[in-house]
């Protein structure tokens, strides 16, 4: 049997006997053509409202890119900045570590020729007490007393003013002064300060920054 009726509430075709049946009981009914066109119109209703939010995703889409597209150019711009202040630190770190290093080699130097005098000094007089030493062993090894006696006097081993003095007790041994003051036990603290002068924060970053923190 051909179909002529559309169940607008079962939204599926029918005929006429199944329209009266208990099953379409209550059931809204439009012709066929009728049905067609009303569900036509909604169809192309639909198609525009698709139409419509595909063109809205599209630009959305767009400016998800375009956001993409400033992240990265953000991420390259940003990474060239950090390289360029790490490498103005790094550069501040190198040329005060060149030039405390160079403190502490003179400091080195001058408290190493001071204590090297002073060896030099202490050396000397070990020098000539060996030769004091082997001078009285060889008068002491004269057996004859006579000869003994005039080899002391020419000497001049007995006359006060030459008897022996130590002279240990007029030498002391310098210590080393070497010190970086309070670069010796704080150098990352004053070396930090130090950079504090050459750090100028950008001012928009700053206030950015407080504003955030706030």
């Amino acid at each position: 049997m051909k179909l002529k009726l559309f169940c607008v509430t079962e939204q599926k075709l029918t005929c006429v006997i199944c329209r009266d049946g208990e099953k379409h009981e209550g059931h809204t009914f439009n012709p066929i053509k009728e049905a067609s066109a009303s569900v036509r119109q909604e169809l192309e209703n639909l198609m525009q409202h698709v139409s419509d939010d595909m063109s809205t995703v599209e630009n959305l889409a767009d400016s998800q890119r375009e956001e993409i597209t400033k992240s990265e150019e953000k991420s390259n711009q940003l990474r060239n900045q950090i390289s360029t202040q790490f490498e103005e630190m790094h550069q501040f770190l190198r040329k005060r570590e060149k030039e405390i290093k160079t403190d502490l080699k003179q400091k080195e130097d001058d408290d190493v020729q001071k204590m090297t005098e002073r060896l030099n000094d202490i050396q000397t007089v070990l020098s000539e007490d060996e030769v004091l030493k082997r001078k009285v062993t060889s008068v002491l090894e004269i057996k004859e007393t006579e000869r003994f006696l005039k080899t002391c006097t020419d000497e001049k081993m007995i006359t006060r003013e030459h008897l022996f003095k130590p002279r240990s007790t007029d030498l002391n041994v310098v210590s080393s002064a070497l010190n970086l003051g309070p670069f010796e036990s704080h150098l990352q603290f004053f070396v930090w300060k130090e950079m504090l002068q050459i750090i100028k924060p950008r001012e928009e970053n700053y206030h950015s920054h407080v504003r955030l923190k706030i």
